[in-house]
């Protein structure tokens, strides 16, 4: 034993001679033969926007751009290790960042736009989204809008933002364009759209704050001056009507739960609390709502009316959103809050307000984060879910289209991507709406007969739903594509532009060709139903996103003969689709996006303007004239109710008097 135990002994020392002996042969291969070195790590807010960072200190180059604060996290953790075991780690970190980048944002330049089709009705979407198994369920919604940053655009990100990305994407970068030549003075053109009182408003009844005019309505009372009875009275019919005009386009609230915290107040009166909160703002979006009907805003003696004219009751539509704005400091962080946030900016967008409305959307989509952190372990999760499923795509729908328009900050919801499903409807267990009696107030400006039925648009409502949240990832699938590229990677790859414009098209026919009976459009023809005419609006707005680059590198850059040829003719496409907008959004009907449409309509007339005074439009000129002037009639009719849209008026009175 003692011999075998000295020959392990031995053994052992033989070998670890050897390896001595290996490790002095290759001194190449010692620990201490390589050099250590800091391990390069970009700075916090570029890790955080997944940007390529150049580790300049103190500041690095894109924080120096962006005048943000640039912090650098403190990397002796990383000294231990040797410069190959540092690479490695930097080359993973690089990778990651790139997948998770290709994951949350593909243009379809960069995936070959390869999608599978619609193959189904839209009540197989409605039956496959019950069970989580709907195709193309991610909404790729970037709440950042014409601002995201495209992967492939990080090295030249200091100069893209200005060269290409935002040089077609709003009316203010139309205006920079030459074609309209420098005696604009941008400056002020630009200040026009955010000035709080502009000079032709100083006389004018209204009281401007924070860039949009608050109108002073004449016998306008606080609630508190009201007869309290005769609100509570009122609130049952308000709430009804409610479901019935302005819920329907935003499904995501309980019938039933609504009707009784509204019959709650009605037995005890109004409370400081969240439930009177969401009442309230339900009132006065029912208020200030009204049926659709299809008026154009010029009329028969070719002068267009007021806005503020045909909403009689807007005093008393504020005076439900000022009390409902007094408890709005008093909710948690729960569900409700989301809801009374969300609704809240749906009633500031009803009253042209955006800004104001793009908090409001903010705050829902910040608070939604909050209330669904924690797990729910009760049996009754699956209903919550779909509840919070509803709440998610209506914030982000809601805060995505306002901010492409105003380039806000993103509230981070898409980053948290709560939920890969379309939503899905509530189960069916509303009770019978029993008789109401309307009051002789509600009765001046609406008639009590939808208050003696179910709503009878449940179903449609759920289809627009459905076929809007479709459109609007259509639509960033259009932004992603033509929107964050650099302008010479555009003209450098200028047959994948055509390709994309083609996929994007099929995709926009697909859309509408799916489009189910109860929502369903003639292209050509303005639809009666308010819903298919909302989504007729969508696939207008669709096709003049996709055309739009064309017509901007056609004006302002040197094109070859062919190429210049079919440009032209994707052009004259979108002249047309223009003018199809113009006369689209000719009309009185007050809806959550009434801004944004008055917004497209002058949109639509610059574009129109650039066209024609370069002789690219494919107009003639009694057409030309016939749609700008549409487009300031609408304008000008409801100018008084914002601002920015009296400047956008009196600009496009400028650029069209020069054409």
């Amino acid at each position: 034993m003692a011999s075998r135990h000295t020959d392990n002994i031995d053994n052992s020392q033989n070998q670890q001679s050897n390896k001595r002996k290996i490790s002095r042969l290759n001194p190449v291969l010692t620990r201490h033969s390589i050099s250590r070195k800091r391990a390069v790590i970009a700075c916090q807010p570029c890790r955080a926007k997944k940007a390529r960072c150049d580790n300049q200190r103190p500041t690095c180059s894109r924080c120096q751009t962006q005048e943000s604060e640039c912090v650098y996290e403190d990397a002796t953790a990383n000294a231990s290790f040797d410069r190959g075991t540092l690479a490695i780690i930097n080359r993973l970190d690089y990778l990651i960042d790139l997948a998770e980048s290709d994951q949350s944002s593909q243009s379809p330049l960069v995936e070959g736009l390869s999608t599978r089709s619609w193959q189904s009705t839209y009540k197989d979407v409605i039956d496959e989204a019950a069970h989580h198994n709907i195709h193309n369920r991610q909404l790729e919604i970037n709440a950042r809008g014409a601002t995201h940053v495209h992967p492939s655009a990080h090295l030249t990100a200091s100069t893209s933002d200005s060269d290409t990305r935002l040089s077609f994407a709003s009316c203010e970068d139309i205006l920079k364009w030459p074609v309209f030549g420098e005696g604009q003075h941008l400056e002020n053109i630009e200040a026009l759209f955010t000035d709080p009182m502009l000079a032709n408003d100083v006389t004018d009844n209204q009281s401007m704050t924070g860039g949009e005019s608050q109108p002073l309505f004449v016998g306008t009372q606080k609630i508190v001056d009201c007869e309290p009875d005769l609100l509570e009275n009122d609130i049952t019919s308000l709430v009804e009507y409610f479901l019935v005009q302005v819920h329907t386009k935003n499904p995501i609230l309980d019938p039933t739960s609504l009707r009784k915290m509204a019959a709650n107040i009605v037995q005890f009166g109004l409370q400081w609390d969240g439930p009177t909160c969401l009442v309230l703002l339900t009132c006065a979006l029912a208020v200030v709502s009204s049926p659709f009907a299809r008026l154009s805003t010029v009329t028969g003696s070719g002068v267009s009316g007021g806005s503020l004219e045909d909403t009689s009751k807007y005093g008393l539509a504020k005076s439900y959103y000022d009390a409902a704005r007094k408890r709005i400091g008093l909710l948690g962080n729960g569900s409700l809050a989301t809801e009374c946030y969300f609704w809240l900016g749906v009633y500031e967008m009803y009253s042209l307000r955006p800004f104001q409305a793009s908090i409001s959307f903010n705050r829902a989509c910040v608070t939604f984060q909050i209330s669904t952190r924690r797990t729910f372990k009760s049996e009754e999760a699956s209903l919550v879910d779909a509840h919070a499923c509803r709440q998610y795509w209506s914030c982000l729908k809601s805060e995505h289209e306002i901010s492409v328009e105003l380039q806000v900050p993103s509230s981070g919801l898409t980053a948290q991507n709560y939920t890969q499903s379309f939503p899905s409807p509530p189960e069916n267990n509303d009770d019978d709406c029993s008789s109401m009696v309307a009051s002789p107030t509600l009765m001046c400006y609406t008639s009590p007969a939808p208050f003696m039925e179910r709503l009878p648009q449940v179903e449609a409502s759920w289809y627009y739903y459905l076929a809007d949240i479709a459109a609007r990832r259509i639509l960033q699938r259009v932004m992603d594509t033509f929107y964050t590229e650099t302008v010479s990677s555009q003209l450098g790859n200028i047959p994948n532009m055509f390709k994309a414009a083609e996929e994007l098209s099929r995709q926009i026919e697909q859309w509408y060709q799916n489009l189910p009976a109860p929502v369903k459009f003639d292209y050509d023809t303005p639809a009666e139903c308010e819903l298919a005419y909302h989504l007729q609006a969508r696939a207008y707005e669709l096709q003049e996103r996709t055309y739009r680059p064309f017509l901007f590198h056609l004006l302002n850059h040197n094109l070859d003969v062919a190429t210049k040829d079919r440009f032209k003719r994707l052009t004259h496409q979108h002249s047309a689709v223009c003018t199809k907008l113009i006369r689209h959004w000719d009309i009185r009907h007050r809806h959550h996006g009434t801004w944004l449409m008055v917004r497209q309509s002058f949109n639509a007339a610059l574009l129109l303007v650039a066209a024609q005074r370069s002789g690219r439009s494919g107009l003639t000129h009694e057409q030309y004239e016939e749609a700008v002037n549409l487009s300031m009639s609408t304008i000008r009719y409801w100018e008084a109710e914002a601002a920015d849209l009296k400047a956008s008026r009196v600009i496009l009175e400028s650029v069209v008097s020069q054409t």
